[in-house]
């Protein structure tokens, strides 16, 4: 990968090193010091760098249009409760099945969507994304079913239920 490509990512808010997005991320040098750090791990044949999943991040945040699925259907009255606790502008690629519980679906399109790490954060711990408080495995779904719509949500949950 060339420093432009990386660049690319950075100005996205897409960090490629899987690290903390901050103001500095902006900055040429800071940029150039990621790229090395990147570029360094990448030279090592480190198996934490997985290729497939970098590939598939970027088509994600095509598709999504660098922006949160999640802020895109809360309304108005929504958008006002929720609580930044600091990364609302950070944005994660988070799967409606997770990839631990099955993993035949991690490099499914399909199955991940570009949010917040807020809302990401809170989805994973069983919170609701706009209050914080907890909520139920019922709810959960439901929150996922409003967030890739019933019928994608469906076509997941068999998709899940199949192993490879």
């Amino acid at each position: 990968m060339e420093i432009e490509s990386f660049r690319l990512q950075c100005e996205k808010r897409h960090c490629l090193r899987k690290s903390f997005i901050s103001k500095q991320c902006k900055k040429k040098d800071k940029q150039q010091k990621c790229y090395d750090k990147f570029i360094a791990k990448q030279k090592r044949n480190d198996p934490d760098i997985d290729f497939e999943w970098m590939e598939l991040t970027k088509r994600v945040w095509e598709r999504d249009k660098a922006s949160c699925r999640v802020n895109r259907i809360l309304d108005l009255e929504e958008k006002k409760i929720v609580k930044d606790d600091g990364f609302l502008s950070n944005l994660d690629c988070a799967h409606v099945f997770g990839k631990g519980a099955y993993p035949h679906l991690k490099y499914d399109i399909d199955n991940i969507v570009l949010m917040s790490r807020l809302f990401h954060s809170r989805l994973d711990t069983g919170r609701h994304p706009v209050s914080a408080q907890p909520i139920d495995a019922f709810q959960k779904e439901q929150w996922w079913m409003r967030i890739v719509g019933k019928e994608n949500y469906n076509k997941l949950l068999i998709k899940a239920r199949k192993t490879k």
